[in-house]
């Protein structure tokens, strides 16, 4: 960075302002900014590099501001106390605390015994001890005030020489709970990423608290155990095991646990058997699968009690423990004998050859004759120890011939499995590449930004028999304040339009009978406020698809009867009228208790509460809202449609041009059909305008049962299946294989031609994942079961909203379960303005299926777009009971508000 801007204004949040000149050099300089020390030397300045390249940076210093942790009045956050301007008054940076910096080192140093004799740190252990509590106690501070670190590291912490206290540096990377917004943190570093966000492939940032309470425990670990990472240890026996730390951690390869883990065992230098009873208990809670990990608070109270048993050594007070002798004194007598390869010999065939001599010539001599004399080495004795010597050279040779050969072959081998071992990590790594490639559809479009985030758990009455109260009798008491989880169309996230409802039994959405009522929440303070509408509706509606209409304020419900099948559209005002329309005639009980099940049926109503659409089972009917008993008019659908049912109905406010969806899906999707159909209403006439079956392009694509329209009726979304194909090994029905028809979900988008008002597309998208085909759930049958439960979901063509101009689609809600009792929700913003759609934005939650103490019945997620297409809402309601009637059924409600645009 140049050292042009010099001229620079602080700006407080309390509007005040600053006006510095910078004269100093820099403090440190990184990848992002530069630190510069203010004139008055109380003031750092963090300058960014391009503080325009990150358009949600000032945002985010702004939130920071307004909402910085509770520090008792002591500084232990480089936090943005005041944004830095530059002479044109654009953001540069923020201005933050100067620490004292000789008095503090880097946590990375305090792990180890020869990084504390770098960084001049104590060696004491109840220092380190200290130390870990003080960091404990930062990340609850930051909890507290709904931030998360994410990317929680040592190299992120500075400790206090004398004092152990913590400081956390880097805070601009945080995710952030501000005033107005939450805005999330995309730093993280592998080693402290949780498992659950390794094997799923999802960035740790989705995770939130939970990242941090992963890495807070890696890091206490590793400060009372001499730098170990937990995950660091020696392989069981011949247990083959990744190398890296990350990979192990994804793999839930602890080496600490009790019972042992069967693949890896401790370190032998580790001190864990040290450890008293709750902190061992509390890392196994923090590092095993699928249990609530210890909070910040937790480890803090645990640390403190933890450090007033530690007991001094009286060899070295440095030294501590808890149990009964000295680890650390143990430790350093601790010997572990490493097998060493022995020094390769080459081969004798490739010894270097004795240096050749020049040949000698022979030359003549005359030898002279000696005299022939007796010794007494001669006799036989001498002779036999000189066999007996030659023959033991000739076993040495040979023995050392043969460890010769078998130390090549030892080397060969070694070799060999150097070599095996390479080309196993060559296709690990082709298989994860392959993998990534597979899984690259959940990372398409830019995380949206959260604004907020809600949750709140929400006594449910008694379960009741659903139709045990008279239709006659009157409501006892106030209406039940239990929301329903749907949300009904909104303009801001602050105000979100929800139905009060009582369920006849947990996770139904059926009304028992009381009276139904409109609840405002503002998830951002987390406030419920009952409206002034209140809806005496009977004990057989159905809600889940409720309506109130904006002009009339009247409540749509469907009205359900034998077997809670659907036969009636209810229409209920304020003043406690009902009116019904009648769908299809009331099954009588036939006495056998046999399912009966009824066709899918759809409505839709105009902007002026006039005219009731209701695609049902075979034809389409329009009813007026003042006059149910009979439609105005109807037409059956096309003779070769009838064997398709009403997936999807779709209509332009004035309720004058109407789309319905078609499908039959039968035999796993090998007899998959689909069909849209436009219908004009005009003079009490309704007319078939156009099959979109007849006009679909020659793409190779088919239509999904599923469409949208625009407010102008200009703009048209319909789904589509693209490279359908059979699969006969991944489906099982009953136990056995079965070939199942799979395709990609994609949209088409259609615009009508000006001047003509033929329909052409205008572009299509297409998710790059195979899957099954699918068709919509029914909304007027009964149909509970746990499937959605524990199966992925994946409906991207399905549900589809449009934004009113047409120009903002939101995809269908997807789910993909994972086997840590968490569930994946999914959906994604599409730009239609462009010539061809693009995904703009993901919107992403994991939803933890499991309520303390309860039981999970049922879990709904739900997805919804603002009118403006500004924001839009993701969460789930979780249904849950406890099976020993300890605690009351309750619905745990959660959801998180994302800004679309900026």
């Amino acid at each position: 960075m140049r050292n042009t801007r010099t001229d620079l204004t602080l700006r407080y949040p309390n509007g005040t302002t600053n006006s510095i000149r910078l004269r100093s050099k820099p403090l440190n300089q990184g990848a992002d900014g530069v630190i510069f020390a203010a004139p008055s030397g109380k003031l750092a300045l963090k300058l960014y590099h391009e503080p325009s390249k990150d358009p949600e940076r000032p945002q985010k210093i702004q939130q920071m501001l307004l909402a910085p942790p509770d520090d008792e009045g002591m500084v232990h956050f480089a936090w943005p106390i005041a944004k830095v301007e530059d002479k044109k008054g654009e953001f540069a940076g923020y201005a933050m605390p100067l620490l004292p910096l000789s008095e503090y080192a880097n946590l990375d140093l305090l792990l180890t015994r020869k990084g504390r004799e770098l960084g001049k740190l104590p060696q004491s252990r109840e220092f380190r001890i200290r130390a870990a509590g003080n960091l404990a106690r930062r990340v609850a501070q930051l909890h507290d005030q709904g931030h998360f670190i994410i990317d929680l590291k040592p190299a992120n912490m500075l400790v206090n020489r004398r004092t152990a206290d913590i400081v956390v540096v880097d805070c601009d990377g945080f995710a952030i709970q501000g005033k107005d917004s939450f805005i999330p943190g995309h730093q993280y570093t592998t080693g402290y990423i949780a498992p659950e966000a390794w094997q799923q492939q999802e960035k740790p940032e989705a995770l939130g608290k939970a990242q941090d309470l992963f890495a807070l425990a890696v890091i206490i670990f590793q400060l009372l155990n001499e730098g170990l990472h937990p995950y660091q240890g020696v392989p069981r026996g011949k247990q083959a095991i990744p190398t890296d730390t990350q990979s192990r951690i994804g793999s839930n390869l602890f080496a600490y646990s009790t019972p042992a883990n069967p693949k890896i065992q401790p370190s032998p230098w580790s001190l864990h058997n040290d450890f008293p009873a709750p902190l061992a208990s509390a890392f196994r809670n923090a590092f095993r699968p699928n249990v609530q990990r210890p909070t910040a608070k937790d480890w803090v109270s645990k640390l403190d009690r933890a450090v007033s048993s530690l007991k001094r050594c009286a060899n070295n007070t440095d030294h501590g423990f808890w149990g009964d002798g000295c680890v650390v004194c143990q430790q350093a007598l601790v010997e572990v004998k490493v097998k060493r390869p022995s020094p390769r010999k080459p081969p004798a065939t490739a010894r270097r050859r004795a240096q050749q001599h020049p040949p000698r010539v022979a030359q003549p001599t005359t030898r002279t004759p000696r005299p022939t004399t007796t010794r007494s080495g001669s006799s036989p004795l001498a002779q036999i120890v000189s066999i007996g010597f030659f023959v033991l050279l000739v076993v040495g040779y040979f023995a050392h011939l043969h460890n010769e050969k078998k130390l090549r072959a030892e080397w060969l081998a070694e070799i060999e499995a150097r070599e095996q071992a390479r080309q196993e990590a060559k296709d690990r790594q082709e298989e994860l590449e392959a993998l990534k490639m597979r899984n690259a559809w959940r990372e398409i479009g830019d995380p949206a930004s959260a604004i907020t985030v809600h949750s709140n758990f929400h006594e449910l009455p008694v379960p009741t028999n659903a139709f045990s109260r008279p239709a006659s009798q009157p409501p006892e008491g106030p209406p039940p304040i239990v929301p329903h989880y749907s949300v009904g169309a909104f303009d801001n996230y602050r105000q979100l339009p929800i139905l009060g409802y009582s369920p006849p039994n947990i996770a139904w959405d059926y009304h028992r009978g009381e009276v139904a009522s409109m609840i405002t929440l503002d998830p951002l303070s987390d406030d419920y406020s009952e409206g002034h509408q209140r809806y005496s509706i009977g004990p057989n509606h159905r809600v889940d698809e409720w309506l109130v209409h904006p002009a009339s304020q009247a409540l749509y419900t469907r009205k359900c009867g034998f077997q809670m099948n659907c036969y009636h559209l209810a229409r209920t005002d304020q003043n406690g009228e009902e009116r019904l329309f009648k769908v299809l005639d009331v099954q009588a009980n036939d006495g056998t208790g046999f399912r009966q099940t009824i066709p899918p049926w759809h409505f839709a109503i105009d902007a002026n509460d006039e005219h009731a659409v209701i695609a049902d089972s075979d034809r389409l009917r329009i009813f007026a809202t003042s006059a149910p008993e009979k439609s105005l008019a109807e037409l059956a659908y096309p003779d070769d449609l009838q064997d398709m049912r009403a997936s999807d109905l779709a209509i332009t406010p004035d309720g004058e041009t109407i789309f319905v969806a078609l499908s039959r899906y039968r035999n796993f999707g090998m007899e998959f059909a689909a069909a849209v159909l436009e219908y004009t209403f005009n003079n009490d006439q309704l007319v078939l305008t156009t099959r979109f079956d007849e006009i679909w392009p020659d793409d190779g694509s088919i239509p999904a049962p599923s469409v949208v329209v625009s407010d102008d009726g200009k703009t048209l979304v319909t789904g589509s299946y693209h490279d359908l194909d059979d699969d006969s090994s991944r489906y099982k029905a009953m136990g056995q294989t079965v070939t199942a028809k799979v395709a990609k979900a994609g949209i088409h988008i259609w615009r009508r031609e000006t001047g003509t008002d033929e329909w052409s597309t205008a572009g299509q998208y297409t998710l790059p994942r195979q899957d099954l085909l699918k068709t919509p759930d029914n909304p007027a049958a009964f149909g509970y079961s746990l499937s959605n439960v524990f199966g992925a979901s994946h409906r991207f063509n399905l549900g589809l909203q449009l934004a009113p101009d047409g120009k903002t689609l939101l995809s269908g809600l997807e789910l993909e379960h994972t086997p840590q009792h968490k569930t994946i929700a999914r959906a994604w913003i599409l730009d239609l303005s462009a010539p061809q759609p693009a995904v703009s934005h993901r919107l992403q939650n994991t939803i933890h299926r499991r309520v303390t103490n309860m039981d999970v019945d049922r879990i709904n997620p739900f997805v919804k777009l603002s009118n403006n297409a500004d924001e839009a809402i993701l969460g789930s309601a979780i249904f849950a009971k406890d099976s020993f009637n300890r605690n009351p059924p309750g619905l745990e409600l959660s959801l998180t508000a994302f800004r679309l645009r900026k």
